[in-house]
């Protein structure tokens, strides 16, 4: 059982965030959803997802 519900609100960019995973994906997933519970966290994570493959290990 989830500890975050799976219902955030729906702001402006997670409706955004929803439309691009239904196109890539076919339906919204969950992380995804538990992550528009916080704004901050919500943008932040597509923007490190960006810029992981650039980093020199």
């Amino acid at each position: 059982m989830a500890r975050v519900s799976l219902t955030p609100r729906r702001t402006v960019f997670f409706r955004l965030m929803e439309w691009c995973s239904k196109r890539a994906y076919g339906k919204v997933l969950a992380p995804g959803r538990a992550l528009a519970h916080n704004p901050r966290v919500l943008r932040s994570d597509p923007a490190f997802a960006g810029r992981a493959p650039q980093a020199h290990y």
